[in-house]
């Protein structure tokens, strides 16, 4: 009998409505030979009892207070979960077990998954060294990221790879959280992304006031939360656009959503490897994304998707209502989205090439 493989996948994790974790998962229960623990350093209830349905033990700080003081912490979870693989996702759940493994002086194989190539302030740049220079192997989101990686952390060059993510769109009969047949009879855009600087909110926004000259039946959807919530909601009052730009906040059911609309919309000002054009791709939409060097790894301008240059409302514009009016050609590159999804982006083909970076880690 093959020797059970025990991984403990380290997140921070903060609410259910992100399904990337549940879906990773649910993913590896076709593969029955790994045990997963996860090691959530969020405390928050809901969360952990959700994913416990899926994986063996769910672990998590004591207190509230989960970046203070918790080194002992850290260390009694790798402890008591004995895995043979740590797998951390993002800096700081990286930096973490990174110091746990350390000071125990434990020799586990351990992976860093950089999902970013932003910096939320200068301690998560020395926590990214550290992970970096601890790990067994770093994974980037995009070939983009892995450049860039190369470039910050040169020490660190032979030991990052990459893999694009997998997503899977939940297939869930829940329903949305507002009343979508009150639109209709209109064009529906939705932008679905975290509500933070640097996702192109305010750009869209100009962008729509030049759609509804031209298709006045047309609405936009700001679906997502984060720190920019206030500023956008005060932006779209000040301009009188409450009528036509709809803020959702987080959508459990992604799929539910993006069946309803007619055009996905991502004006950001930079990217790692976006989920939201793979969720776009999923539900066989049209995708109308920023021409940045990451999305134009999935995006090929015309054939899977359209590509416009970020910070130009006019062009966003001019390319959300020529494809209104095309619907022809609307569908026809969607369908092309949805074959390349298909073939590259799914949970599936994700998880399977982590389980043979695991086996390769192992054998080594």
């Amino acid at each position: 009998m093959k020797k059970k493989i025990k991984v403990l996948v380290v997140i921070e994790q903060s609410s259910i409505s992100y399904k990337y974790y549940e879906n990773i998962l649910i993913a590896f229960k076709t593969y029955p030979n790994f045990e997963i623990d996860v090691f959530n350093l969020i405390k928050a209830e809901a969360v952990n009892e959700h994913l416990n349905k899926f994986c063996s033990r769910v672990f998590s700080f004591p207190n509230d207070k989960p970046y203070k003081n918790q080194l002992s912490n850290v260390k009694k979870i790798i402890a008591v979960s004995n895995p043979d693989i740590i797998h951390a996702h993002e800096v700081i759940p990286a930096f973490y077990a990174a110091i746990g493994l350390l000071t125990m002086g434990r020799k586990v194989k351990f992976i860093f998954h950089r999902h970013h190539s932003y910096y939320r302030n200068w301690a998560t740049r020395i926590m990214e060294k550290v992970a970096f220079l601890s790990c067994s192997l770093a994974i980037s989101v995009s070939k983009t990221t892995q450049e860039e990686a190369f470039s910050e952390h040169p020490f660190s060059k032979k030991k990052i790879t990459q893999l694009y993510n997998g997503i899977t769109l939940d297939d869930s009969n829940l329903a949305l959280p507002f009343d979508i047949n009150q639109f209709k009879n209109k064009f529906k855009i939705v932008l679905l992304s975290r509500l933070r600087t640097g996702k192109g909110h305010l750009i869209a926004m100009e962008a729509m006031e030049l759609v509804r000259q031209i298709i006045p039946n047309s609405v936009m959807f700001f679906a997502g939360e984060g720190d920019y919530r206030k500023q956008i909601e005060s932006e779209i009052k000040e301009k009188n656009m409450q009528e036509f730009i709809i803020m959702l906040g987080d959508i459990v059911n992604i799929k539910a959503l993006l069946n309803e609309i007619d055009i996905s919309i991502l004006p950001s000002e930079s990217e790692a490897f976006n989920l939201s054009i793979l969720e776009t791709f999923a539900s066989n939409k049209l995708s109308i994304a920023s021409n940045l060097p990451s999305i134009k790894e999935c995006i090929t301008d015309g054939i899977t998707g359209i590509l416009v240059e970020p910070k130009n409302a006019n062009a966003l514009a001019e390319q959300i209502i020529y494809y209104i009016k095309n619907e022809k050609e609307r569908i026809q590159i969607a369908a092309n989205g949805k074959k390349l999804y298909d073939q590259e982006f799914t949970t599936a083909v994700m998880v399977n090439k982590i389980v043979k970076i695991y086996d390769e880690l192992l054998n080594c």
